[in-house]
């Protein structure tokens, strides 16, 4: 995992959708679980799941043409990292 684990918005977001599935998913699943209809772009989503790869929050392996992410660690374990790093930038450390 990366240094930076703090989530933006959108990613939360992305990593909700992900969480919800109990099996790897594809960019068009979360795609289309999350955003139905039409309220972001695939390639926002691909793009959003690329960094969450590269943040080490998902994993991703592909399969012939298409990646599948699964995530990397539990939203309880999401969630912690952001408390923790919310309370050292109130609390300077």
């Amino acid at each position: 995992m990366s240094q930076n684990r703090q989530l933006a918005e959108a990613e939360w977001d992305i990593m909700e959708g992900v969480w919800q599935f109990a099996r790897p998913v594809a960019v068009r699943d979360i795609h289309r679980h999350l955003y139905p209809n039409g309220e972001k772009a695939y390639t926002t989503v691909q793009t959003i799941m690329g960094i969450l790869t590269d943040k080490g929050f998902l994993h991703k392996e592909k399969s012939g043409m298409v990646n599948f992410f699964t995530p990397s660690l539990t939203r309880d374990d999401a969630a912690g990292f952001e408390a923790r790093s919310m309370v050292s930038r109130v609390f300077h450390g």
